[in-house]
């Protein structure tokens, strides 16, 4: 069961329908004058992207939106797949909450997300 917490506050997707996520590889490429080319290394940075939730209620969708609207870090745990989990804040852009058009019933919950070092 994937588990999001931050503090004595836990939330409990009934779903992740999506999880997607890049990392910067830190190297930056300098074109020369002669059509040679520079690269400097910086190593990968971490990662960020959007986690895509899913609610079978409006209520539970509603309430993860407000806690993850409270600024500070979560704790993303996922036991079936280790890799996903991280610390975390929210990313740039918007936290959208969405209405299933085929039930009109369950709701999504795309959060954008930026890893920051534990």
């Amino acid at each position: 069961m994937t588990t999001i917490t931050q503090g004595a506050v836990t939330i409990t997707p009934d779903l992740v329908l999506g999880y997607s996520a890049d990392r910067p590889t830190g190297a930056t490429v300098h074109r020369l004058v002669n059509g040679g080319v520079a690269v400097t290394l910086a190593g990968t940075g971490l990662r960020s992207g959007t986690l895509s939730l899913f609610f079978k209620t409006a209520a539970a969708a509603a309430a993860a939106e407000l806690a993850l609207g409270v600024a500070g870090t979560f704790t993303l745990t996922e036991p079936g797949l280790a890799q996903v989990g991280m610390l975390f804040a929210l990313g740039e852009g918007n936290l959208v909450r969405e209405l299933d058009p085929a039930t009109l019933t369950r709701w999504t919950l795309q959060v954008p997300f930026q890893e920051v070092a534990a």
